[in-house]
C-alpha cells in the first residue's frame, strides 16, 4: 500500500497547476512523442515521407492506444518550438506545413535501431537460458520459454512498473519491488497454462531468474531493461499506469457535481458544431461515462430556464432585425451566447430560424420547458435532476445573508447573488452531511463545476476559515484527470504492444533524461514519510488540484475552454 501512495503522490505532484518545473517536464514529454513519430520522415520522399501536425498526432494516438488530453494542441506548440533556430530539432517544410527530422537526427536513429536490434536478440537468448536453467533446476520444463518470458516482463511493467523502473534506473525501491515480486509472479503463474502439480515449482524459478537478470544478468541485458524502464516512466507521466488508472476511476465513482449554468449554457450553444468542437459538451458526456454524477438542482433549472427564454427576448428586441449584419462576418459581436450561436449555425445554413433553434431543447412559448430541461439534460449530457427535497439539507440562515450581500457587490442581479450563494451554501452543507472530511484518499465529493470566480472570491472573503477548501471545480481537472484518464482495457494493449519488444526499447531512446529524475525526485521527496502522512498529503494536492484555490481568481483561472488550439 505504501508504494501505491507513493505512486500517486508522484503523479499529482507532476500534474499540479502552473509548476514551471512541471510544465518543462510536460513539454519533454511531447518532443519526445514528436520525435519518435518523425523517425522515418525523409525529405527525399517529400509526398510519402513527411509528416503534418495531424498526422504526428495521429501516429500518437496509434501508439499509445488511447486518447491524450489537448494532443493536438500541445503538439502544434512543441512543433513551433523544436523547428526555430537556435536548438532546430526538426525541419519545417513551409511550403507543405509538414515536417521530418535533420539528416543528421535520422542518421542516429538508424544507427540506433541497429543496436536496438542487436541488443533485443541478446537479451532474449540470454533470458531464455537463464529461465531455462532455473526451470531445470526446479525439475520442471516449460514449451514456450518465449511466451513465459514476455508475459513475466509485460505483467511485471504492468503490475510494478514504477518499482521495478526506479530500481533499475537509480537503484532505488529495492525492497518494495522485492517485497511484491512473489505475488506478481504468482499472478502470472497462475494465468498460464502450467499445470497445478508444477505451479509452485514454476513460480521459483521465475523468480530466482527475474533476480538473475537484475544482479547477475550481462551489461547488454540490463541497458535493454532500463530502455524499457524509460518508456514505462513516459506511459507513468500519460497516466497509462493500472494504478493511477483504478484510483482515478475510483474517484470518478465517488464524485457528485453541480454543474453551474456557466457550462451547461455554452455545452448548448455547441449543438451545430463539429464534434471534436464541442468542448464543454464533451467534457460533460466523457465525464458521465466515467461515472461521475453530473447534477442540477431547483436553483440552477430554474437559471437556465430563465436564461434560454430570456434568450429569444434578446434575439428579438435586439438582433433580428439586422440579423444579415450580424451572420455577415460580424457575429462575435453578440454577446448573448445561444444568439451567437445560432447566427453561426445560419450562416452555415444549418438552421432558419431562432425558434427552431430553441427548439432544440424546449418547447417555444411551452408551459413544460423545465420538465424538457430536465428530459434533454438526462439523456443528452448525462446530466440529474436533484430537488432541494432529495438533497435535504439545512442552509445557515445568517451565512446565507452574508454570502448574498457580498456577491451582489460583484453581480448586477440580486437574484443571481441569492442562486448562486444557494448552490454554494448546499454544497458545503452536502459535505458535511456526508461526512467527507473524513480521511479519503479521493477527498471532498461534493463540487460545483463552474467557470464563474466572482462567487469564489466572496466565500473566501467570508468563509475562508469555516470552508478552508473551495467547492469549486476546474474544468481542467474533470477533462485531464476524469475525461481522458484511459480506459483500463487500452492500458492493457499499450502494455501488450510495447513490453517487451523492440517497439518498447525504440521509445526509450526518444525520452529526455528529465522525466526519470523527475520522477525520482518525486518520490525521494516523500518515500520516508508514515503512510498517514502520505494519504494526507495525497489528499490535500488532489483537492488542490480539484480547486487550487490558491489562484488569484480571475486574472489566473485560466481554463482549456479559453486556450488557443
Amino acid at each position: 500500500m505504501s508504494f501505491r501512495l507513493i505512486s500517486l503522490l508522484c503523479f499529482c505532484l507532476n500534474g499540479r497547476f502552473f509548476d514551471a518545473e512541471c510544465l518543462n517536464l510536460s513539454e519533454k514529454l511531447i518532443d519526445s512523442l514528436i520525435l519518435y513519430s518523425l523517425r522515418d520522415t525523409d525529405p527525399a520522399l517529400r509526398k510519402y515521407k513527411l509528416f503534418s501536425s495531424e498526422e504526428i498526432a495521429g501516429e500518437v494516438k496509434s501508439l499509445m492506444k488511447f486518447e491524450i488530453e489537448r494532443i493536438q494542441s500541445k503538439i502544434n506548440k512543441r512543433l513551433i518550438f523544436l523547428s526555430k533556430k537556435p536548438n532546430r530539432k526538426i525541419n519545417h517544410h513551409t511550403d507543405i506545413n509538414k515536417y521530418c527530422l535533420p539528416y543528421e537526427t535520422r542518421l542516429q536513429i538508424l544507427a540506433d535501431n541497429a543496436k536496438n536490434k542487436i541488443s533485443h536478440k541478446a537479451f532474449i537468448y540470454e533470458a531464455e537460458n537463464i529461465i531455462r536453467k532455473n526451470l531445470k533446476g526446479e525439475g520442471v520444463c516449460v514449451k514456450d520459454v518465449a511466451g513465459l518470458l514476455e508475459s513475466t516482463l509485460e505483467k511485471i511493467y504492468y503490475k510494478q512498473g514504477l518499482e521495478f523502473s526506479e530500481f533499475l534506473l537509480n537503484g532505488g525501491c529495492k525492497d518494495t519491488f522485492e517485497s511484491n515480486l512473489y505475488e506478481t509472479v504468482s499472478e502470472i503463474v497462475n494465468n498460464s497454462n502450467i499445470i497445478d502439480k508444477n505451479s509452485n515449482k514454476v513460480q521459483s524459478a521465475l523468480v530466482m531468474s527475474i533476480r538473475d537478470l537484475l544482479y547477475s544478468s550481462s551489461i547488454d541485458a540490463k541497458s535493454y531493461l532500463r530502455s524499457l524502464s524509460r518508456t514505462y516512466q513516459m506511459l507513468f507521466l500519460l497516466k497509462c499506469e493500472p494504478k493511477i488508472v483504478d484510483y482515478f476511476k475510483s474517484m470518478a465513482g465517488d464524485m457528485r457535481i453541480f454543474v453551474c449554468t456557466s457550462i451547461l449554457i455554452p455545452a448548448l450553444s455547441e449543438i451545430y458544431l463539429d464534434p471534436q468542437n464541442q468542448r464543454y459538451w464533451s467534457l460533460l458526456k466523457s465525464a458521465k461515462l466515467r461515472g461521475v454524477k453530473l447534477m442540477i438542482n431547483e436553483t440552477i433549472l430554474n437559471e437556465l430556464n430563465f436564461h434560454i427564454n430570456r434568450s429569444k427576448y434578446i434575439y428579438e428586441t435586439e438582433y433580428e432585425n439586422n440579423i444579415g449584419f450580424y451572420s455577415d462576418g460580424s457575429a462575435d459581436l453578440v454577446d448573448q451566447i445561444l444568439v451567437r450561436a445560432f447566427i453561426y449555425a445560419l450562416k452555415e445554413e444549418k438552421i432558419k430560424t431562432y425558434d427552431q433553434f430553441l427548439s432544440n431543447y424546449i418547447t417555444v412559448n411551452g408551459s413544460q420547458t423545465k420538465q424538457e430541461l430536465i428530459d434533454f439534460l438526462a439523456e443528452e449530457l448525462g446530466v440529474e435532476f436533484i430537488s432541494d427535497n432529495e438533497c435535504k439539507v439545512d442552509i445557515d440562515q445568517s451565512d446565507f445573508d452574508a454570502l448574498v450581500q457580498e456577491v451582489a457587490r460583484y453581480k448586477k442581479s440580486e437574484e443571481k447573488a441569492k442562486a448562486d450563494a444557494k448552490v454554494i451554501l448546499t454544497i458545503y452543507s452536502l459535505r458535511e452531511k456526508n461526512s467527507e472530511s473524513k480521511s479519503s484518499l479521493h477527498g471532498y465529493k461534493t463540487w460545483w463545476l463552474s467557470s464563474d470566480t466572482i462567487t469564489h472570491k466572496a466565500v473566501s472573503t467570508l468563509f475562508n476559515e469555516k470552508y478552508p477548501v473551495s467547492c469549486y471545480m476546474r474544468p481542467d481537472f474533470l477533462y485531464n484527470y476524469i475525461s481522458f484518464t484511459p480506459a483500463k482495457e487500452n492500458v492493457k494493449d499499450a502494455y501488450k504492444n510495447i513490453f517487451p519488444n523492440m517497439l518498447g526499447v525504440q521509445i526509450s531512446n526518444h525520452i529526455a533524461p528529465e522525466i526519470s529524475a523527475s520522477i525520482r525526485s518525486a518520490i525521494n521527496s516523500h518515500s520516508n514519510q508514515l503512510d498517514g502522512r502520505r494519504r494526507a498529503k495525497i489528499r490535500a494536492l488532489v483537492d488542490e488540484l480539484k480547486s487550487n484555490p490558491n489562484l488569484k481568481y480571475r486574472n489566473r483561472l485560466k481554463s482549456f475552454f479559453q486556450e488557443n488550439v
